[in-house]
């Protein structure tokens, strides 16, 4: 009886690391993709006046300029993102931008 108690755990233990590790890699792999950039800028107007309370949304983040014209977007999970800007009198702005490569945008209205 105990031969066969001890054939089992001698059997089945080194599938219970192999369970555990397999876990591990799967959660470790999940942190590495997802990315959180962070994109901050400022909206200004034709004479390079700040343009507080422009929306700046940047794939499906909504925020609003301060009065100096500065926002920040932060847990952006893709590189590539559409950012759209408007303000009421403002002709809106689209355009793509890498969220690794840009960290303070300017964008002119």
């Amino acid at each position: 009886m105990k031969t066969i108690a001890l054939f089992l755990i001698l059997c089945f233990a080194p599938m219970a690391g192999f369970i555990y590790a397999e876990d591990n890699a799967a959660e470790v792999n999940e942190k590495v993709s997802l990315r959180n950039y962070v994109i901050k800028g400022t909206v200004v107007d034709q004479n390079n006046e700040s343009v507080a309370g422009a929306m700046v949304v940047i794939n499906n983040q909504k925020v609003y300029t301060d009065l100096d014209g500065n926002f920040v977007i932060e847990n952006i999970q893709n590189d590539k993102c559409e950012v759209n800007v408007s303000m009421i009198s403002y002709e809106p702005q689209t355009f793509i931008v890498s969220a690794s490569k840009s960290k303070n945008l300017t964008i002119k209205l």
